[in-house]
């Protein structure tokens, strides 16, 4: 599986990032993006740098396993 979520989050937003002009809009059209995390200690690095600056807005929400 992916090892490198920095690469993983680059390739998935990049993709979103074609859709969106294949649509006519861009980044600058996306008002929030929202994302669910498993791991927030590993995995918020990653998706804050490859997300800042694409949008005005982000949610983030930590999904735990109940117990």
């Amino acid at each position: 599986g992916e090892t490198d979520l920095r690469a993983g989050y680059t390739r998935a937003f990049e993709r979103i990032g074609g859709i969106l002009k294949s649509a006519g809009v861009s980044w600058d059209d996306v008002v929030d993006i929202t994302s669910f995390h498993t791991d927030l200690t590993t995995q918020m690095p990653a998706i804050v740098a490859v997300t800042t600056g694409k949008m005005a807005s982000r949610t983030t929400i930590a999904i735990f396993e109940a117990s």
